[in-house]
């Protein structure tokens, strides 16, 4: 699973004050910005979010080797979704290669992760385009520096 991205971002529809987010409107965002950018920034990866895992057995165990195993995950923490929270917690604990990203907005990442460096995006053409760039250094910085971690976890890596 080297050359696998795995992405974490919420899946299911997301609710949280007055905002709410259709499960549609996360996987267009994912499908059309996302995997897009990323695809732009290293075309050799492979990528997969959970709701693709095509294999039967039990999606937990899935998405923990996957997380453990994979190269990169991107992570998605624009919207406070626990199972990404989660998620990210054991691919810091397990390994280096972590890309957090989130959507241009007022609302700031919790404050466990918010001194955490992310990219921010816009879901625009534009966005795109700086996306894929944003994602493009992270990789190449990654590939040069494949035992430093990327977080408050000595162990990891």
């Amino acid at each position: 699973m080297e050359k696998t991205c795995f992405i974490i971002m919420p899946i299911g529809t997301q609710k949280y004050g007055n905002i709410e987010v259709s499960a549609q409107e996360l996987k267009d965002k994912y499908t059309d910005l996302i995997s897009e950018a990323i695809k732009i920034a290293n075309p050799s990866l492979k990528i997969i979010r959970a709701d693709e895992i095509p294999d039967q057995g039990t999606i937990t165990d899935q998405i923990i080797e996957l997380l453990t195993n994979c190269r990169y995950v991107v992570a998605d923490i624009t919207h406070p979704n626990p199972n990404v929270y989660y998620e990210l917690g054991v691919r810091h604990a397990s390994r280096p290669g972590t890309i957090l990203i989130k959507e241009k907005s007022n609302a700031q990442a919790p404050f466990d992760i918010s001194q955490l460096r992310h990219i921010e995006y816009e879901n625009t053409p534009t966005g795109l385009k700086k996306l894929s760039s944003d994602l493009k250094k992270k990789f190449e910085w990654y590939e040069k520096n494949p035992e430093k971690y990327d977080n408050t976890l000595p162990s990891a890596g």
